[in-house]
C-alpha cells in the first residue's frame, strides 16, 4: 500500500493549546516520512510573501522544502516574473519552478478570505463552495471577536 491512513485524536483540552504551521508540518511530516522529499506548491503571491520573509518560520520553511517550490502564476498576471524567480532562487538558495497557468482565473485567495460581498464571492466561486464558507462561518463569515460575548 503506497499510502497508509493514520488517524490520531486529541482531547479538546489538547486541541486548545495546538498551533500548526506550515514549518510545524512540514517538521513533523520529516519526522515520519526521513526518505520522502517534499515539495510546495504555491501561488505567486503566497510564494513573493514566503521569500519577503513575512511568513512565520518563513527561513525554517524554505530550508525544511530544501528549496523545492513550484510557483503557479495565471497567464498574464504580473505577480512574478521567470526572472525574479532566478533571482530569488539564487538570493535564497532554493529550487523554485514558476508555472504558468492559462486556465487558472483570476481569482486570488487572500480577496475570497476576506469579501463578504454575495455578488463578487457568486461571481467568483461555485456555489457549493459558497454555501459551504458560509454554512461552516469560514473567512469573513467567521464570528468577529465583537460578536462573541
Amino acid at each position: 500500500m503506497l499510502f497508509e491512513q493514520k488517524t490520531e485524536f486529541m482531547s479538546d483540552s489538547q486541541k486548545g493549546n495546538v498551533r500548526v504551521g506550515t514549518a510545524e508540518l512540514l517538521e513533523m511530516l520529516r519526522a515520519e516520512e526521513p526518505e520522502s522529499d517534499f515539495s510546495f506548491c504555491l501561488g505567486a503571491d503566497t510564494f513573493a510573501d514566503l521569500t519577503s520573509l513575512k511568513w512565520k518560520r518563513s527561513l525554517d520553511v524554505l530550508r525544511l522544502l530544501e528549496g523545492r517550490l513550484v510557483v503557479f502564476s495565471r497567464k498574464g498576471s504580473n505577480a512574478i516574473t521567470k526572472e525574479q524567480i532566478e533571482l530569488l532562487n539564487q538570493r535564497q538558495h532554493i529550487d523554485a519552478k514558476l508555472l504558468e497557468v492559462n486556465t487558472l482565473t483570476d481569482v486570488s485567495s487572500s480577496m475570497i478570505r476576506a469579501c463578504k460581498d454575495d455578488k463578487i464571492l457568486r461571481t467568483s466561486l461555485s456555489p457549493s463552495v459558497l454555501e459551504y464558507m458560509k454554512e461552516h462561518r469560514l473567512f469573513a463569515f467567521a464570528p468577529q471577536s465583537s460578536d462573541i460575548d
